[in-house]
C-alpha cells in the first residue's frame, strides 16, 4: 500500500522513525524528507501528485503539524479527494481543536513509540475501509502555501523599497527575530534588507543593533565621521554635501517612527527602544488556547517598532484551523470618543505591549457547525457564510474556547477597528453608506460575511461596522477603562457584557467607538461575534 505522510518539518525525527516502522510492515512510503529546504510550485506539484496517487493519507499529528499551513492544505486536498485518512498521534494535541470530520476518525496513538504501539498501528492499517473513487469533477488544487517568512522574502526581492515599506518590513522581521523558532530565518531576511540598495539610515541603524556583527561596524552613535579615503557605507554618516541630505532623511524617518497621535517629539534624538515581546507569525503557532487577554502596558508608551500611523501597517492574514485571522500589531490608540455618547467618555489612551490576532470576519454558521458550536436557538437568517446570530454571550465564549481561542476584549476590538490613527470608522473618518451592512429590511437581514471588502479596517478585519453586533469579553462599565477594575472577569455570569459594531437593522452607520451593553443571556437576530487569540 502506498502511504503519503503529511507532517511538519520540525517533527522530522519523529516521522523518520514512523517511516521505518511502516516500511518494516511492507508498505511503500512517500514523504518529503527535505520539506523545510524546498519550496515553490514544482515542490508543491510533486506533493499534490503523490497525494492523488496514494492509497492512504497519513497525518502525523503534532502541535506543529496542526499549525502548519502546508499540512492544513495537504489534509484539505486529501479530504476533497475522498482519500482514506488515518491520523497518527505523534505528540499530545488538543483534539477538540481539530476539524469536526477529523475528530470522527479513528486515531492511532504513536506517542512514546513501542512494539505494542507498532502492532496496534499494523492492526489499524489492516482494518481500513475500501479505497473510494476520486470525486467528479476533481477538486481544485490548493495554491502553494507560503509562510510569513517566505512572503517577506518575496517582498524584499523588490528593486525599490520606500522608507515606509522598510519600516513595515523591519517591524515584522524583528517580531519573527525575537521568536526562537523563527530567529534564524528572520536573521537571513534582516541581512537581506540590510544589503538592499535603498536601505534607509534609521533602518540600517536598527538592524545593526539587532545583529551587531552584521558587517563588523560599531553602533552608529559610536562611529566617527569616516576619513576621505574611506568608502561610505549605506546607513552610516556621509561626507560633504551628503551630510545635509542624510540629516534631512534622519529627521523625516525619525519623525515618522517616533510620532504618536496627538504628540510632538521633543527632539530627534533616538530613545532607548522597547524590545518587542517574542512573537510567532509562523506555522509554529500552537493550537492550545491562551484565555488571558493581551496585556496592556502599565504606563502608556509605544514601542519604537509599533506603527504610529495606520498606513505603515500591511495587513497580515493567517489561517488557524482553517479560519482566517488578522494580526493586530502592538501600539497605542485613544479609546472612546469625545463626539460620541456618554458611555464613550472620557477618552483614555490604551497601549498594547504585544500583538494579538482577531478573526477576519464574524463567525459564520458553517464555522460554528464545523467546530461543534452549541446554541439553544438556531440562526434566524440561514446561510453557511452568513454570521451566526441568536446567540448568547456564554455560547459565544464557549465556542471560541472550543476552537482554541477566546472572545476579544473591548479594547482589542476597538484597536483592530480604529488603529493608532483613532479613525472614526474602520475605513476612515467619513461615513460611507457603501462600506457597511446596515439599514436593511427584516426580509433581507444579515449579509454574507466579508461581502463589503471596502469596509475593511487597517488590519484587514471585515464587517466591524454593521452586519451583526459582536459580543466581546468585557463587562459593560463606564469609562475610564481600567483593566484591573473587574470588567475583564470571566467569573461574573450576570453583569451586562459589551457588544460592538452595530448591525444590519441599525439606521445609521456605526462609529468604531460606539458601544452598548446586553445581559449575557440576551439573544437576538442582530447579535453575533468573532474570536481573538494571543500572539
Amino acid at each position: 500500500m502506498k502511504i503519503f505522510i503529511s507532517y511538519s518539518s520540525k517533527d522530522r525525527e519523529l516521522v523518520t522513525a514512523l517511516e521505518e516502522d511502516l516500511k518494516a510492515l511492507g508498505h511503500e512510503i512517500w514523504f518529503d524528507p527535505e520539506l523545510s529546504y524546498r519550496g515553490g510550485q514544482k515542490w508543491w506539484d510533486t506533493i499534490l501528485a503523490n497525494i492523488r496517487t496514494c492509497d492512504l493519507f497519513l497525518l502525523a499529528l503534532t502541535q506543529n503539524a496542526l499549525a502548519s499551513p502546508a499540512c492544513q492544505s495537504e489534509y484539505e486536498y486529501a479530504h476533497a479527494l475522498d482519500k482514506r485518512i488515518l491520523p497518527i498521534l505523534m505528540t499530545a494535541v488538543d483534539i477538540a481543536a481539530l476539524p469536526a470530520e477529523l475528530q470522527e476518525l479513528q486515531f492511532v496513538d504513536y506517542t512514546n513509540r513501542s512494539v505494542r504501539k507498532a502492532l496496534a498501528l499494523a492492526g489499524s492499517l489492516g482494518n481500513l475501509p475500501a479505497i473510494r473513487p476520486v470525486p467528479e469533477p476533481s477538486p481544485d488544487e490548493p495554491p502553494v502555501p507560503l509562510s510569513p517568512l517566505a512572503r517577506l522574502g518575496q517582498e524584499l526581492d523588490a528593486l525599490t523599497l520606500s522608507s515606509n515599506k522598510q519600516i513595515e518590513l523591519l517591524f515584522k522581521l524583528e517580531t519573527l527575530f525575537n521568536a526562537s523558532l523563527t530567529r534564524n530565518g528572520a536573521e537571513v531576511l534582516l541581512r537581506k534588507l540590510y544589503d538592499h540598495p535603498d536601505l534607509a539610515f534609521r533602518v540600517g541603524d536598527r538592524i545593526r543593533s539587532l545583529i551587531p556583527d552584521i558587517d563588523g561596524a560599531q553602533p552608529v552613535e559610536k562611529l566617527t565621521e569616516p576619513s576621505s579615503n574611506t568608502k561610505t557605507r549605506r546607513g552610516l554618516p556621509l561626507r560633504g554635501g551628503a551630510v545635509a541630505i542624510a540629516a534631512v532623511v534622519i529627521i523625516v524617518v525619525a519623525a515618522l517612527i517616533l510620532r504618536q497621535p496627538g504628540t510632538t517629539p521633543a527632539g530627534i534624538s533616538t530613545p532607548t527602544p522597547i524590545p518587542l515581546i517574542a512573537a510567532q507569525i509562523t506555522a509554529t503557532d500552537t493550537i492550545s488556547a491562551s484565555l488571558t487577554p493581551t496585556r496592556l502596558l502599565a504606563s502608556p508608551t509605544a514601542s519604537l517598532n509599533a506603527p504610529v500611523v495606520n498606513n505603515i501597517w500591511t495587513p497580515l492574514v493567517q489561517q488557524f484551523n482553517g479560519v482566517d485571522m488578522v494580526l493586530v500589531p502592538l501600539g497605542c490608540f485613544m479609546l472612546g470618543s469625545n463626539i460620541g455618547n456618554d458611555d464613550e467618555k472620557p477618552v483614555t489612551k490604551i497601549c498594547f505591549d504585544k500583538p494579538f490576532w482577531i478573526d477576519r470576519t464574524e463567525v459564520t454558521q458553517a464555522q460554528f457547525k464545523q467546530f461543534g458550536g452549541l446554541a439553544a436557538t438556531p440562526p434566524y437568517f440561514k446561510g453557511d457564510n452568513r454570521p451566526v446570530e441568536n446567540i448568547s454571550w456564554s455560547e459565544a465564549r464557549d465556542f471560541c474556547k472550543r476552537r482554541g481561542v477566546r472572545l476579544p476584549t473591548e479594547t482589542e476590538w476597538e484597536f483592530a477597528a480604529r488603529g493608532p490613527d483613532d479613525l472614526i470608522y474602520p475605513w476612515g473618518n467619513s461615513p460611507d453608506t457603501t462600506k457597511s451592512v446596515y439599514n436593511r429590511a427584516g426580509s433581507e437581514g444579515t449579509a454574507e460575511v466579508g461581502s463589503i471588502p471596502g469596509g475593511a479596517s487597517w488590519v484587514g478585519a471585515l464587517d466591524l461596522s454593521g452586519n451583526v453586533w459582536e459580543w466581546v469579553s468585557t463587562i459593560y462599565k463606564r469609562y475610564p477603562y481600567a483593566v484591573d477594575d473587574g470588567r475583564e472577569s470571566n467569573a461574573d455570569s450576570t453583569s451586562a457584557r459589551v457588544i460592538r459594531g452595530g448591525s444590519w437593522s441599525i439606521s445609521d452607520v456605526i462609529r468604531a467607538a460606539g458601544r452598548a451593553g446586553q445581559i449575557p443571556s440576551q439573544k437576538g437576530i442582530s447579535i453575533g461575534f468573532r474570536c481573538g487569540r494571543d500572539q
